[in-house]
């Protein structure tokens, strides 16, 4: 992992996206936020975890079920782990704000390959 920012993922009018790095994503449905992480590596795929935590249950975990997920027994936390390309030498995840999350601050920690994890932790309000 050379660099690790977590931020809003934003389109702009003309379609393109943009990353905004930040601590606090606005509590408004449809808000995409997350992370990207520059590698450096020769790799074509990379296997990455990220373990999600919210300050109390939200009211549903939305439908996507891109790569594995397994929802903890207290339903505040979310392990999602998948396999992606990594050609650009960036990977990323994002999530969105849906109807019902709850306020408050959040932790994700992403893990790539058994490596190093890395923690980032935001407000949603």
């Amino acid at each position: 992992m050379t660099q690790a920012t977590f931020g809003l993922y934003r389109t702009e009018q003309a379609g393109q996206a943009m990353f905004e790095p930040t601590r606090v994503v606005p509590l408004t449905a449809g808000q995409q936020y997350g992370w990207l992480i520059r590698l450096r590596t020769d790799r074509p795929r990379i296997r990455w975890r990220e373990e999600l935590t919210l300050p109390s249950p939200p009211r549903t975990w939305g439908k996507e079920k891109i790569g594995t997920r397994v929802l903890a027994a207290n339903n505040r936390s979310i392990v999602t782990e998948r396999e992606v390309r990594a050609d650009s030498g960036y990977i990323f995840n994002a999530w969105k704000v849906e109807p019902g999350d709850p306020s408050g601050h959040y932790a994700i920690t992403i893990s790539i390959e058994d490596g190093p994890s890395r923690k980032f932790a935001f407000e949603l309000k």
